[in-house]
């Protein structure tokens, strides 16, 4: 308030008595309103007004049908009659004002304030929003508002159950990857004939709406992509596969991306693990780090990921970061840095056109590590809001650790965060590392997020791998990802379990049939075009299937299961005090000796975890050897060689420097 007092205590305002005495008019002036729903039509609203009454009306309560109608009207006034005036038998008071109601679509249940345009079902009388009829275009939803009675619900139509029922206790998940709405029974949708998976009409492929009302409509009639690509995996004819199956070697899009973030401590002895925590979880992109990786090592290579690695500089042992990336995603390297110990390594994303998103992978070792000057370094961070920057910083505050003491780092770090703009994903209640001394647990690894891409972000951590004191931690960012196809085997003739008799039969018979050539190049030709017609008939084709992981038998999977058990004994407080209470000195014992049975029992368990972490080694190499003793004899013993020459092909050590869909 603007004082006009002077040099008088400003504390006083003379206007202050008009608001008490109330004789202010909060809006002077003449005030418009409409007929039909009698409420007020603002200053700088549009109006229509009527050519015989001269009332004024809002454009959405005159019943014109179209936009189109409503804009002429507007644009010459009184060139529109009202029908108040154009059906006598409509009474002035009767006002065509719609009363408050609930939305009967289930998924929105939400109230339609009175007044406001609506549909309403010319069959059963129900209403709701213009938006909740299903129509697409703009101009049919103003019509069905405009015109009531004129549209009829999907119930009325046959479509969809009773609306009143509410949305069936069966919502199933979609079969689609990456779509997280349910399907509600209620609902028009899409049932496999193999898997029985429901899907959303727009989640199934199909294109034409026709087509998809037709398959919704006969469940079982259609087959998803997956299980069209799982019917031929031995004989595979090209042309026999559908639409569905060619499209997607054209490229496909998911609605998520999966980014996995784990502290290694020497990557190399647990690659087999770390294959299977890939494939469980369906992992786009894994962040790394204290590979610790030799320049001897070879680059780590998982099938169906691109690796990219960035070593700790000096020769200095530990450290290190590598990124494994799916060869169908777009992406190009952005950094690599090594900065007062601080280790960067950046990769950025193709999302959609013209939509990238940068991942940025940090260690920093802890502050009492020796050999070298230790600081983090933010500044070779890049941060953007589609920026997601994982990593082990070794820093703790309670912003993200709640268990363990805040240091000076933990500050630096929450004060870079904030004038960065990041947010940050971790749960502070769940700790990402446990001490492989004591079991106590605590959270130097952090998931930070832009502000663009943060609400879209869910976080989790995962179980164990190997003997690692970190545990993988899991961002899935909902956004449309587009991948890219990379050229696989293609398919070869069989060789095994073909009748070669009935095939040699076949060619001749062709030969004596077909007409002959004349010119030698038109010969081998026609003589190439039988042997390949015969050979669709009686040799067929066939894919190489997935590796089959050998060595993961029903032992390994056993350790397994043990080792991350124990582990989770081994840091479980309530646990310890368990083992504790059943000792017969604890209940009467001094603090020392209550000391000396907790120190015991930790002891204890963590002796039994290290046993069963040298035990899933152990169990594992059993098995790989076995493995590797039965391919050579399978190799040596079978009567086609070419197996055993892929074998000692495979043994020259060359890394493949193959990276599809990276970006120069």
């Amino acid at each position: 308030m603007f004082l006009g007092c002077g040099s008088k205590n400003p504390a006083f305002d003379s206007r202050i008595l008009l608001i008490i005495a109330g004789d202010i008019e909060t809006n002077p002036g003449p005030v418009d309103t409409c007929r039909a729903c009698t409420k007020t039509i603002n200053e700088d609203a549009p109006r229509i007004i009527c050519g015989k009454c001269s009332s004024l009306f809002h454009k959405s309560h005159t019943r014109l049908a179209t936009r189109e109608e409503q804009a002429a009207a507007q644009k010459n006034p009184g060139s529109w009659i009202c029908f108040f005036c154009s059906d006598p038998t409509t009474e002035p008071t009767a006002v065509s004002i719609l009363p408050q109601a609930v939305c009967a679509k289930v998924q929105c249940s939400k109230t339609i304030k009175e007044g406001d345009p609506r549909a309403i079902c010319g069959s059963c009388s129900k209403s709701v929003h213009k938006k909740c009829t299903g129509l697409r275009q703009r101009i049919a939803q103003d019509a069905a508002a405009n015109n009531i009675g004129s549209w009829t619900c999907q119930e009325c139509r046959g479509e969809a159950t009773p609306l009143e029922q509410g949305p069936s206790k069966d919502s199933f998940k979609c079969g689609k990857k990456g779509c997280l709405t349910p399907v509600y029974a209620m609902n028009l949708h899409i049932i496999c004939g193999k898997c029985d998976k429901p899907f959303h009409k727009s989640c199934s492929g199909i294109e034409k709406r026709t087509e998809q009302d037709q398959a919704a409509r006969n469940p079982g009639s259609w087959n998803c992509p997956k299980c069209v690509l799982a019917e031929t995996p031995d004989s595979v004819n090209e042309n026999e596969l559908g639409d569905e199956a060619k499209s997607s070697s054209k490229g496909f899009k998911e609605k998520s991306l999966c980014i996995m973030q784990w502290n290694a401590d020497h990557l190399k002895s647990k690659l087999p693990e770390l294959k299977v925590q890939l494939e469980a979880n369906d992992v786009d992109v894994c962040m790394i780090q204290e590979s610790k990786l030799k320049p001897t090592d070879s680059l780590p290579k998982l099938p169906g990921y691109v690796s990219i690695r960035h070593d700790r500089k000096g020769g200095m042992q530990g450290g290190g970061l590598v990124c494994l990336i799916k060869d169908t995603i777009n992406h190009a390297v952005t950094i690599t840095a090594s900065k007062t110990a601080t280790e960067a390594l950046g990769i950025k994303i193709k999302c959609q056109k013209k939509q990238w998103i940068e991942v940025t992978n940090i260690y920093c070792p802890p502050q009492n590590s020796l050999g070298q000057l230790i600081n983090l370094a933010t500044d070779v961070i890049p941060t953007s809001p589609n920026s997601l920057i994982v990593g082990d910083f070794n820093a703790h505050s309670h912003a993200w650790d709640v268990v363990q003491p805040e240091d000076e780092r933990g500050n630096d770090v929450l004060d870079w965060i904030v004038s960065s703009e990041l947010t940050i994903l971790n749960d502070s209640n769940c700790a990402t590392r446990f001490s492989r001394t004591t079991g106590g647990l605590s959270s130097p690894d952090l998931s930070l997020a832009g502000s663009s891409i943060a609400p879209k972000c869910v976080w989790s951590a995962l179980d164990a791998i190997g003997n690692s004191d970190h545990l993988p931690l899991l961002t899935t960012i909902h956004l449309v990802v587009e991948h890219q196809h990379v050229l696989g085997c293609a398919p070869k003739w069989k060789r095994n379990d073909v009748d070669w008799h009935k095939w040699t039969e076949e060619v001749e018979n062709l030969c004596q049939s077909e007409p002959a050539k004349d010119e030698p190049t038109d010969r081998l030709v026609r003589l190439t075009e039988i042997m390949i017609r015969a050979g669709h008939s009686h040799v067929g084709k066939t894919k190489p299937g997935k590796t089959n992981r050998s060595w993961l038998n029903q032992d390994a999977r056993e350790a397994i299961k043990d080792r991350n058990k124990k582990r989770k004994l081994f840091c479980d407080e309530a646990h310890i005090l368990q083992t504790c209470q059943a000792d017969n000195r604890w209940g009467n014992g001094s603090k020392e000796t209550k000391d000396a049975i907790r120190k015991q029992a930790k002891t204890s368990l963590k002796d039994d975890w290290l046993k069963a972490c040298a035990n899933v080694n152990t169990v594992i190499d059993n098995a790989k050897e076995e493995s590797w003793k039965n391919l050579l004899e399978d190799a040596i013993t079978e009567k086609d060689s070419t197996q055993l020459w892929g074998i000692i092909r495979s043994l020259n050590g060359t890394p493949s420097d193959n990276a599809p869909n990276s970006a120069m």
